[in-house]
């Protein structure tokens, strides 16, 4: 099987692969500072607003269509706020996934030291509101795994994904434990992915399962628990 990386990032410099098309043919953060006379964060909105117009989205998914791989990996703006939550993300996205109809977007998360709980009841709420705003199935993942202490987070997260931490929350008692509690009821509501991918993308562990999680959601033949 063949994979190739898109990048979807108009304001990135440097990116540590070389990319099958690229949408800063199209539309750069630092011209539209320059051309709009925008700062940093009003350029980033601008450009993908840019990229979601009729004619930049025909062209993006003709530069998909061009690449000559059996799986695309699109390489978005790390910033959910600018992209995965705004009308024009999801138009880019609706674009995309009525030209290619597996597709799937995988939520990445990282391990760090100071993780709490309540962090993964942020990132799995999160994760199901993005998958509602772009609607395609959102698959998580922990990234960093290199760094030790991975599989205890993926074991915390998967426990919130679960339902299953509710006495750990209110350990700490107070308003904020309650309405962590009531989040996690809704969590459960949803039917979420009750897996998490563990992965290093520098050391190159885990992907197998990510490909394993993404394929029950192409096929609908398992439900990632």
């Amino acid at each position: 099987m063949r994979a190739s990386a898109v990048n979807l990032d108009p304001g990135v410099r440097r990116i540590p692969y070389e990319p099958a098309y690229d949408v800063r043919e199209m539309v750069t953060v630092e011209d539209v500072m320059e051309r709009e006379g925008l700062g940093p964060n009003g350029a980033i909105l601008r450009a993908i607003d840019i990229l979601a117009e009729d004619e930049n989205l025909e062209r993006l998914v003709r530069g998909l269509e061009s690449v000559d791989a059996d799986f695309i990996v699109v390489d978005t703006p790390g910033q959910a706020e600018a992209f995965a939550l705004r009308a024009s993300g999801r138009r880019i996205v609706g674009a995309i996934s009525a030209r290619f109809s597996r597709t799937t977007a995988v939520f990445l998360g990282e391990v760090g030291s100071d993780v709490l709980v309540e962090d993964f009841l942020t990132a799995a709420l999160l994760a199901k509101i993005i998958e509602l705003k772009l609607d395609v199935g959102v698959v998580p993942a922990l990234n960093k795994a290199d760094l030790g202490g991975g599989e205890r987070l993926k074991e915390i997260w998967t426990s919130v994904l679960r339902g299953e931490t509710r006495d750990l929350i209110l350990e700490g008692g107070g308003v904020a434990s309650e309405a962590l509690s009531e989040l996690l009821e809704a969590i459960k509501e949803f039917r979420t992915a009750q897996r998490v991918a563990l992965i290093s993308a520098r050391e190159e562990r885990g992907l197998d399962e990510l490909f394993d999680m993404l394929v029950e959601v192409w096929c609908a033949c398992g439900d990632m628990t």
